[in-house]
């Protein structure tokens, strides 16, 4: 195998969500290349709150129930969730970011909210 020249420099590319104290949840470049987040309309939002842990399906289904838009600006992606956060008790005091992941049994992008416990 042979060397392969690396040139996105100045880029994270770990993926991880950001969830806004204004109720947006946002996505870093790492996210949207590997789990190709800006090639999808809309999501759909799932809890599990003995776990903690905030379920993300990724789907260009118009008709699928509990749509949240996907919205794509130069700065990235990012989702209004505000009242899914808010439903859930997700703390919005402050901005946090958390590493993001996908579950291969569901695969949902996955956010532990207990990383910041």
């Amino acid at each position: 195998m042979g060397f392969k020249k690396f040139t996105e420099t100045g880029r994270g590319f770990k993926p991880q969500a950001s969830i806004w104290s204004r109720g947006q949840i946002s996505f870093n470049q790492g996210a949207v290349k590997r789990y190709k987040i800006d090639a999808f309309k809309h999501a759909v939002m799932f809890y599990d709150p003995d776990n903690k842990l905030i379920g993300i399906e990724l789907t260009n289904d118009d008709s699928a129930e509990g749509l949240h838009n996907i919205g794509k600006r130069k700065s990235g992606v990012m989702i209004s969730a505000k009242a899914f956060l808010d439903y859930n008790d997700v703390d919005l005091s402050k901005t946090r970011k958390f590493d993001l992941k996908k579950d291969n049994e569901t695969g949902y992008l996955v956010i532990d909210l207990k990383q910041h416990e």
